[in-house]
């Protein structure tokens, strides 16, 4: 059960791929730092609020949703910024063809 809760989690982050080093490259590292500071204030906040109530499931919980939270927040940065949409199943939008 554990697992299947931990996977939910890591499949989300993989649909967008390692857009935190897209965001690096494009000379945005001070909102990747903010980013991950809010997942981790996230993070802390559900472990604490979870794990007395269920356990290492709670645990197991709260690192799935701050991983989704990270998947969210880098794609809504991602798209803002640079105007790229990074999930993994969304076909890219046609391009115009360019008149000669």
């Amino acid at each position: 059960m554990l697992m299947a809760i931990l996977f939910a989690g890591i499949i989300t982050k993989a649909t967008i791929g390692p857009g935190e080093m897209l965001l690096s490259m494009a000379g945005r590292q001070n909102l990747c730092v903010l980013l991950y500071a809010v997942v981790l204030a996230a993070n802390i906040g559900l472990n604490v609020t979870l794990i007395p109530k269920m356990g290492i499931a709670g645990a197991a919980t709260a690192t799935a949703c701050a991983t989704i939270l990270e998947t969210l927040l880098l794609h809504l940065a991602i798209r803002r910024t640079l105007g790229i949409v990074l999930f993994a199943f969304i076909r890219p939008a046609a391009t115009r063809p360019l008149r000669a």
